[in-house]
Formats: C-alpha cells, sequence, structure tokens
C-alpha cells in the first residue's frame, strides 16, 4: 500500500470511530457541547459496587477521628465526590488529617432535624434517583476530607471515608449499591476545537473530546414540607393521607398523625426532638394527578430566577422559597427545558389530604408540576390569587415529578 492510500486509510478510520462514537452523522450543529453517556463503569466504592465495595486497604489511607489516637478508625471507601446540594448539609469538623493536613466534615443533618426514624440520632443521605429520598444511616458513620481546602467548599470534591467498625459488619446498602439508586455515572463531551465554528458533521474534522465531572455521589441530603407558625405555642395534630404508598416520612409518622408541640417561630417540638418542618413524601398513582393546562416553559438554568419571582405570589417567605429552590434545582434530572405547572388545591386536596388541627387560620398549600421537555412548547401563565398569611398560618411545599417512566406513579416530595 502507497504511503497515501495509507494516509487516506488512517483518516478513514479516525472519521469512522468519530462517526460511531456520536451514533452516526448528525443533523445538528455542534457548536456547542454534546453529552454522550459513556459505558465507562462508575464505581460506588473505589473497590467497586456491591459484594466488591470495602474500605481500603491501605494503611496510609486510614485515621482516627476525632481524637488521632483514640477516635474511631476511619478508612478511605471513595475518592474524588462532588456532594450536592453545595455542601449545606456538611461542616467542618475543626479537625484535619494528620498525615495530609485536610480539613474534616462531617453530616449535620442528625443536628437539623434530630434524625431520620427511631429514638437515636442518624445521618440522612440522599439515596434515590433524581428525586430522589433520603435514608438513614448511622452518625458520622460517613465523614468527609475536603481535597480543594482553602477555597470555595461547594466547588471542591471530597473523599469520603467510612467508620471502619461499621464497615466490617457490612456497608449499608444504599452505599454499596449506589449505582443503583443515585443515578451516579460518567460522560464524555464532544465538542468542535476553538478555532473551527460547529460543523453539520464530523467528516474529517478533528475534535475534542473532554471528560465531563462525575456525577454527585450519595450526600448529605433531605428537605422540609410542611411548617407550622401559631400565634402562641399551640398542641397540634397534623394527619396526610396521601392517595398512595408513603416512601417517607421524617420524623416517623404514627397511625394518627403527628401530635406535636408547634411555636411561633416555626420549631416544632416532637417525642423530645426539635424539627424546623414535618416532611413527607409519596407515590401518587398518575391516573389521580390532573396536569395542568397552565404554566411556564423555561430553559433548565432559567428555574432559579422563575422560582425567585413565582414562589413569593404563591405565599412562601423568603426562607421557604430559598428552601424549595435548594431542593428543586438539585432534584430535577437535566433537561433542555421544563414545563411548571401549579397543581390545583382542588387536585391537591384530593391526592394528599392534609388535617391540620386546631384548624388554622390560613393555609398555604404549594405544590408545582415539573415536567421534562427535549423542545419548547407554548404555555399561558395562570392566573395567581396568593393566600394571605393571617393569624396560625400552616405552610406546605412540595412538587410532582415523573422519576421512573416504567411505574404508573409520580412522586410526591
Amino acid at each position: 500500500m502507497q504511503r497515501g492510500q495509507m494516509e487516506l486509510l488512517i483518516i478513514g478510520i479516525i472519521a469512522l470511530a468519530a462517526f460511531l462514537l456520536i451514533g452516526g452523522f448528525s443533523t445538528d450543529r455542534l457548536s456547542d457541547a454534546v453529552s454522550i453517556p459513556s459505558e465507562a463503569a462508575y464505581q460506588c466504592c473505589d473497590s467497586g459496587n456491591g459484594a466488591n465495595c470495602k474500605p481500603s486497604e491501605d494503611l496510609s489511607k486510614r485515621f482516627r477521628f476525632p481524637d488521632p489516637t483514640t477516635g474511631d478508625e476511619y478508612a478511605l471507601l471513595k475518592t474524588d465526590i462532588i456532594l450536592v446540594e453545595d455542601v449545606r448539609h456538611i461542616k467542618y469538623s475543626g479537625f484535619d488529617v494528620p498525615a495530609t493536613g485536610e480539613r474534616i466534615f462531617i453530616n449535620t443533618s442528625d443536628e437539623a432535624g434530630g434524625g431520620c426514624r427511631g429514638d437515636e440520632k442518624r445521618d440522612m443521605i440522599f439515596a434515590g434517583p433524581p428525586g430522589g429520598r433520603c435514608v438513614a444511616i448511622e452518625n458520622d458513620l460517613l465523614i468527609y476530607t475536603c481535597k480543594d481546602c482553602p477555597g470555595d467548599v461547594g466547588e471542591a470534591r471530597f473523599d469520603a471515608y467510612i467508620r471502619l467498625k461499621d464497615a466490617q459488619l457490612g456497608i449499608p446498602d444504599p452505599i454499596r449499591n449506589c449505582k443503583a439508586t443515585s443515578n451516579p455515572g460518567d460522560s464524555f463531551r464532544l465538542k468542535p476545537p476553538p478555532d473551527e465554528p460547529g460543523e453539520q458533521s464530523l467528516q474529517l474534522k478533528t475534535y475534542i473530546i473532554e471528560r465531563e465531572p462525575k456525577a454527585p455521589w450519595l450526600s448529605p441530603y433531605c428537605k422540609p414540607a410542611i411548617y407550622l407558625y401559631p400565634e402562641t405555642q399551640t398542641n397540634v395534630n397534623v394527619s396526610i393521607k396521601p392517595q398512595g404508598k408513603l416512601t417517607l416520612t421524617i420524623p416517623q409518622y404514627p397511625p394518627n398523625g403527628w401530635s406535636v408541640l408547634a411555636n411561633p417561630s416555626g420549631q416544632i417540638n416532637y417525642q423530645s426532638k426539635t424539627f424546623d418542618y414535618l416532611y413527607y413524601e409519596a407515590e401518587i398513582p398518575d391516573n389521580l394527578i390532573e396536569e395542568p393546562k397552565e404554566g411556564y416553559v423555561i430553559e433548565q438554568n432559567g428555574l432559579t430566577k422563575l422560582f425567585a419571582d413565582l414562589l413569593p405570589k404563591l405565599g412562601l417567605n423568603s426562607k421557604e422559597s430559598s428552601q424549595f429552590a435548594d431542593y428543586w434545582l438539585k432534584a430535577l434530572p437535566k433537561s433542555p427545558y421544563y414545563f411548571v405547572g401549579i397543581i390545583s388545591q382542588n387536585n391537591l386536596n384530593t391526592i394528599a389530604p392534609l388535617t391540620i388541627n386546631p384548624l388554622p387560620n390560613a393555609i398555604i398549600r404549594v405544590t408545582l408540576y415539573f415536567k421534562a421537555l427535549e423542545e419548547k412548547i407554548e404555555a399561558s401563565a395562570p392566573t395567581i390569587t396568593p393566600v394571605v398569611r393571617n393569624g396560625f398560618t400552616a405552610v406546605e411545599w412540595g412538587g410532582i415529578v415523573k422519576t421512573d417512566p416504567s411505574h404508573p406513579f409520580s412522586c410526591l416530595m
């Protein structure tokens, strides 16, 4: 084979490989990055997934915490992770790793909400698909070391360490099987070189392939739903009866509802513990949900502004609006566009009846309906009549999103 023929063959092979990488020639311009799922195996632990998940045996990757001499021994479980929710649910412990000087962070969800279930305070971690759920793990079972400190912790990558004595008894399933629950994965990003415009195909062009950052790993997570603001300290019973299975409640939901002591500040006392809110998630049969006809169609990066404009109009105060946005901006899967509608009060009262005794002067229930869209569609904005906060006020916010197309229900969170 002559040299010219050999060069043409090499060029052809490169073009074919690029062609196969994106699934064929594209009719869309590639000036914007194109995400291409990678089949590279994502490992929940550095050692693997499931039964292969185990702490590192490298003794240099171990340390004692909080006391460097007598504290519990921790071993490396997962390197180079990103924590969701702008790490709002972790804090600097005040201790550093002796050998490296890296700062040690702990999960604070046990402090904020009194734990997930039972009498013992426990940490909460996100363990579900986008819009998923929280599970309880033993307090400080997982701790995190900051790799990029000092600097903006919200942009940092962490290493996750597990308490060795607990890990030897068995690593909780949501941790060792995070691939099945938290939808992690790598992806490749294909884009034209900086000095070339986007082209309609990859024919004989040199394109740059970049690896996207790894998806967030199991992270401290969980958000509020029901707030109570009586005018004076009041004994209140809160009953929820959704038309579907309750998948999570915080605190644990008793048969006759939560009987709590509510304070004007919003603080809720229940079974000798303090909560900022009462939380529940449920699976609602799709055929009972009335999809709003009116709403807003917006690019995903425009949701922040939409929430800032819309939620106060619906009656949420700044704290409630901020916590709503914190939750849903992270919970919603990536999509070019979203349709955002408002579930009607009649439909909400049907699919998720809420009873509060004594009856508040004002009940504000805000549940948004999220539908991922590939293309922009036309929609008319709804007319909003806000509820006035007056006297004893109860506030509930939530959202409905289809997280699993293979099941006949949507998640109310």
